[in-house]
């Protein structure tokens, strides 16, 4: 059984170490998808507050 896509990343970057293996350009995808979408979370729930959404 496959685990979850966050299990698998936290595996990868936390217990099998691969920032050591593949350095910074394997952490640049993972950080930019976790920036996206938080902000993706705050813009929702701004929208909420100001009354964009019906």
């Amino acid at each position: 059984m496959a685990l979850p896509e966050k299990e698998q990343m936290f595996h990868a970057f936390f217990i099998a170490h691969a920032f050591e293996v593949y350095g910074l350009g394997g952490s640049i995808m993972p950080m930019m998808v976790l920036i996206i979408a938080l902000y993706l979370v705050w813009l929702a729930n701004n929208a909420e507050t100001k009354g964009w959404l019906a």
